[in-house]
Order: structure tokens, then C-alpha cells, then sequence
């Protein structure tokens, strides 16, 4: 990642890690293991993989690293891999300054969702105190790969769902939670209301909302259907960002 590094006197956050800072990370994680057979040297390939792809970063106190971030990226979505701090260097508050410089980081590069599981499981009050929160319970089956809590966050403002009729004769993206074979005598389960910036198709607020990419989706204006298919199939932008049903923009509908 070509981002400077930032500094907060004593400590330094850098997205450009050099093989020192990362032969340190090794040494505490092998002594973690080895003292509690706790910690992530378990999966050291995932980190030493992450530092050739440049989606690592690394705290230091006193220009010693005492933590670090991996995480990965695809389209306009990105996920946590591993984040830890030192042992001994926790309850000081340093995971939640590497975590908030790597979302505002993320957030530059258009990335608009995070997602992560929590591991361990004690983690999740810190991922909740960053503003991240559970997936929908309707969404939770087809998202998770195990027994793990999941949690998401938006880096940017989304589309809040609509529980009223279009106004002004908008345009209306309608969402269920199933197949269109399976929701065809259903109400949607989500509906937005289009709000497009003045003069574009751009959304004023994009909509990003957990979802599967075989659900039944419609989108439509004055009881007029454009689009009524499984999420996977609409138009030729692909909305369906691994786990995410993610909406910018919309082109002219066709008449």
C-alpha cells in the first residue's frame, strides 16, 4: 500500500513495514506460542504473505513493533485477516489507533465495507467499541465459514432501508432473503429508495447491505419493473462483492 507512514509520538503506525519490524513480530509470536500456546505464529505463512503483498501494518513503541494488521482486498470490500497486539503491551489502547489508521487508510483507496470474524472470541468488545456490528440474522447462514462470530463495518455513509411507499416517483431496489423462486408470493425483505447525486446515476448514499448472491432482487419505478432476478445476474455491474451486496451507481433503465 503506497500510503505514508504516520506517526503519534512515542508510537509510529506504518503501512511499509520494513523485515526488521517483521522478524520482531515473529519473535514475540513464536515466545507467545511457546509460553501459552496461544496467538496467531500459527498462521505466520498468512502474515509473511501479507508483508510481499503490502497489506500489513505495524505499530511500534520506542521503534520496537508491538503489533500488527493483515488484512486483504477485493473490489470495494476488504477483510481483516489477523490483528494482534503484544502481550505485554495490551489494555493500552494500541490495537484501536492501528485499527482506526487502517479503516481511514482503506476508506482513501474507496474501500467501503470491512469485514472480519473474531478470533479469539474475547476480541469482539474491542471490534464493537471500532464501530463494527453483527451481520443480520437473515444474512448470518449464507456469510459465515464457522463457528466464529462475523462482524462489518461501513467506512462510509450507506442508504438506509425504506419502510414507507416511493415518494416523488423514485426508483426502488427491493431485496429478499431467498431465491426469486422462494420469494415470489413474499414482500421484499429490505427496500431502498433511490436518491441519485443532481445531473448523475450515482447514489447520493451507496447502498451496502450483507447479503447472497442467488437472492431475488427488483429494481423499479412507478410499478414499472426494470430488473427481477437473483442478485448474481444484475445488469452488468457486479453488485455482489463476497458477502456484500454493494449498489453506486445505476444506469439508465431501459424502456
Amino acid at each position: 500500500m503506497n500510503l505514508s507512514t504516520k506517526k503519534i509520538d512515542p508510537l509510529n503506525v506504518t503501512f511499509q513495514p520494513s523485515k526488521v519490524k517483521i522478524r520482531e513480530i515473529e519473535r514475540w509470536l513464536i515466545k507467545e506460542e511457546q509460553d501459552t500456546g496461544e496467538g496467531f505464529y500459527c498462521n505466520w505463512k498468512i502474515i509473511t504473505s501479507a508483508f510481499k503483498n503490502e497489506s500489513i501494518a505495524t505499530i511500534s513503541e520506542n521503534d520496537r513493533a508491538v503489533g500488527f494488521v493483515c488484512w486483504h482486498e477485493s473490489g470495494l470490500k476488504a477483510t481483516i485477516d489477523i490483528a494482534e497486539i503484544k502481550p505485554a503491551m495490551r489494555g493500552r489502547g494500541l490495537g484501536k489507533i492501528l485499527i482506526n489508521q487502517l479503516l481511514g487508510c482503506l476508506k482513501l483507496r474507496n474501500i467501503v465495507v470491512v469485514d472480519l470474524q473474531c478470533a479469539p472470541p474475547s476480541s469482539e468488545p474491542v471490534w464493537r467499541q471500532l464501530g463494527f456490528e453483527t451481520f443480520p440474522e437473515r444474512t448470518r447462514s449464507y456469510n459465515s465459514s464457522g463457528s466464529n462470530v462475523e462482524l462489518y463495518k461501513s467506512l462510509v455513509p450507506s442508504l438506509a432501508t425504506s419502510t414507507s411507499g416511493p415518494k416523488h416517483k423514485s426508483e426502488i431496489i427491493e431485496l429478499w432473503d431467498g431465491e426469486p423462486y422462494q420469494a415470489i408470493k413474499n414482500d421484499p425483505s429490505w427496500k431502498w429508495e433511490i436518491i441519485f447525486k443532481p445531473g448523475t446515476r450515482g447514489l447520493v448514499k451507496p447502498i451496502i447491505y450483507p447479503g447472497c448472491s442467488d437472492w431475488r432482487i427488483r429494481w423499479s419505478k412507478n410499478h414499472k419493473t426494470y430488473i427481477d432476478d437473483k442478485v448474481k445476474y444484475f445488469i452488468n455491474e457486479n453488485i455482489y462483492q463476497y458477502g456484500f451486496i454493494i449498489i453506486t451507481t445505476l444506469p439508465k433503465p431501459k424502456l
